[in-house]
C-alpha cells in the first residue's frame, strides 16, 4: 500500500487533474445517478462506473510497469480529443442534453489517460472505457424504434407459449387475451433493458474468463444473449398473464410482477453460464480429438 501512496505523492499533479475532472463532471453524474437513470429504468447503469474502476484496479500491477514517463508521440492527439470532449460536455450541459454530457465523459477520461500515462497504458485498459457506453441511455427516438419491434416479437412468442400450454388465447397486436383476461405488452415489457443489462454482464464475463478464447467462441456467447433476453422476457409476460388470469389483476400487479423479473433475469444469467459450459466442453473435446489424430499420424 505504501508503494501506491508514494506513486500518488510523486505524481500529485496527475491527482489534481483527475480531481478536476471529477469536479467538472460531478453535476452531470449526480443528475443521472439520482434521477435520470431511475426515470428511464436504466438500473444497470449504476454499476457501470464501479465495474470499470474495478477492472482498472485489477490491472494495477501491470499498469505500474507500463507507465511511460517519457512523452508520447500521440500526446497532441490526446490533448485535442480531451479539449473537444470538454467543449462537448459544456455544450450538452448548457442546453440540457444529458446524453451528450455523459457521452463526453468517456473520451474525456480516455484521452486524459493517454495524455498522462501513454498509449501502452491506454491500450491495456481500453475495455474499461469502452464498457462505459452501457451507462448511456439511447435517445428516446432511438429507444422507441428499437423497443417497438421487440415488443411485437415478445408478444408473438408469449402467445405461442400460452397456446402451447393449452390456454384459450388470442392475440391482437400487442394485446394478448387469455380467455376473458387481457394483457397489454407495454414498452417496459420489450426486453430491451434486459438485453442491455445481460449484454453488459456478458461482456464483463467474457473479458474476465474468456479473454483468451477464440473470436468465434466469444461471438457465440454474445450471439446467445439476445436469444436469452427475448426468451426470458417472453416467459415473464406469460407468467404475469397467468397470474392475472388465475388470481386477478391485483396479484399480477403486486410484488410478484417485480419478483418475476428477478427470476427471469436469473434464468438468463444461468443460461449464459450453461452455454459457456457447453461450449467449453465441446471445445475441449474438439482439442482432444485433434490431439489424438495428430498422435495417430505420428
Amino acid at each position: 500500500m505504501q508503494k501506491y501512496f508514494n506513486i500518488i505523492k510523486q505524481n500529485y499533479l496527475h491527482v489534481l487533474l483527475w480531481c478536476g475532472i471529477v469536479i467538472l463532471f460531478f453535476p452531470a453524474l449526480k443528475t443521472v445517478y439520482t434521477t435520470h437513470w431511475k426515470f428511464l429504468g436504466y438500473d444497470h447503469a449504476y454499476f457501470i462506473i464501479p465495474i470499470s474502476l474495478f477492472l482498472i484496479w485489477r490491472s494495477r500491477e501491470q499498469l505500474t510497469g507500463l507507465y511511460e514517463k517519457a512523452g508520447d508521440k500521440f500526446s497532441f492527439i490526446y490533448f485535442v480529443c480531451f479539449a473537444a470532449s470538454i467543449w462537448l460536455y459544456t455544450f450538452g450541459w448548457k442546453w440540457g442534453y444529458m446524453f451528450i454530457c455523459i457521452l463526453s465523459f468517456i473520451p474525456a477520461t480516455a484521452s486524459l489517460t493517454g495524455f498522462i500515462y501513454g498509449r501502452t497504458v491506454l491500450q491495456r485498459i481500453w475495455f474499461s472505457f469502452f464498457y462505459m457506453i452501457f451507462m448511456i441511455p439511447p435517445p428516446a427516438a432511438v429507444l422507441d424504434s428499437v423497443t417497438l419491434p421487440m415488443r411485437y416479437l415478445s408478444s408473438d412468442i408469449s402467445y405461442g407459449f400460452l397456446k402451447f400450454m393449452g390456454y384459450q388465447v388470442a392475440q391482437s397486436g400487442l394485446r394478448i387475451n387469455i380467455s376473458d383476461y387481457s394483457l397489454l405488452v407495454g414498452s417496459e415489457c420489450s426486453g430491451f433493458r434486459s438485453f442491455i443489462t445481460l449484454t453488459a454482464l456478458g461482456l464483463v464475463y467474457i473479458y474476465l474468463y474468456a479473454k483468451n478464447e477464440r473470436l468465434s467462441y466469444k461471438a457465440a456467447l454474445l450471439g446467445v444473449i439476445p436469444v436469452l433476453a427475448i426468451t426470458g422476457n417472453s416467459l415473464r409476460i406469460c407468467a404475469i398473464g397467468l397470474l392475472g388470469y388465475h388470481f386477478g389483476q391485483d396479484v399480477a400487479d403486486s410484488f410478484l410482477h417485480s419478483f418475476s423479473g428477478i427470476l427471469v433475469f436469473l434464468f438468463m444469467i444461468l443460461g449464459l453460464f450453461l452455454v459457456d459450459t457447453l461450449l467449453s466442453r465441446l471445445l475441449s473435446r474438439k482439442k482432444l480429438v485433434e490431439k489424438v489424430k495428430r498422435t495417430e499420424i505420428k
